[in-house]
């Protein structure tokens, strides 16, 4: 996969409201969001809307080494808490959730070990998503290697690719239908 990307996931609670609003925040030239135009050589930025989450993903998440800029700004733009992953060359993967203006907990694994602990709780209050403590162990378990292991448990756990590019789309959701497209950003539903 090399190469740095990342990708924000807000709960599918309103598709109307969350994707005008993420749209909204692209056409706006002034925006962070636009500050490199190849987005980190990923080309275009995507929106996926699935059952459970409207998904952006953008290279430029990750080509200054975090996201909590982008994550923030778009939480607050959308008016929810938003659950972000940084992939960092496939070395390093961090992943965070950000409610407004704020990182409410994150973690980040790198060289076969978590270099810090995620605050469980908070990421399942934040987020409101429909899993156990239990369900959580496989994405956070010791015995992983690499971030790609964690990444796997966390999609399996989620049934949400949280890595791609607009190029990968028809492979990775055949039935994926394109539903708005601009100059800054495409949106495409599989749910």
């Amino acid at each position: 996969m090399m190469g740095s990307r990342g990708s924000l996931h807000f709960k599918n609670t309103d598709t109307e409201k969350i994707v005008r609003a993420l749209v909204e925040a692209y056409a706006d030239e002034t925006n962070k969001l636009n500050r490199e135009v190849t987005h980190n050589n990923w080309g275009k930025p995507f929106i996926l809307i699935s059952k459970t989450f409207v998904s952006v993903y953008d290279g430029s998440f990750a080509s200054y080494g975090d996201m909590d800029s982008e994550g923030k700004l778009l939480s607050q733009c959308v008016g929810q808490p938003v659950l972000g992953f940084n992939n960092i060359n496939d070395d390093m993967m961090c992943l965070s959730v950000y409610a407004g203006q704020e990182e409410v907990t994150g973690a980040t694994f790198a060289e076969g070990e978590w270099w810090d602990t995620i605050d469980l709780a908070a990421l399942m209050d934040t987020m409101q998503l429909e899993y156990t403590a239990e369900d959580w162990e496989p994405v956070f378990a010791e015995e992983m290697e690499e971030p790609d292991e964690m990444l796997e448990a966390f999609e399996k756990l989620t049934g949400q690719t949280y890595i791609a590019a607009q190029s990968e789309v028809a492979g990775r959701w055949p039935g994926a239908k394109l539903v708005q497209e601009t100059e800054e950003i495409t949106v495409f539903a599989i749910a």
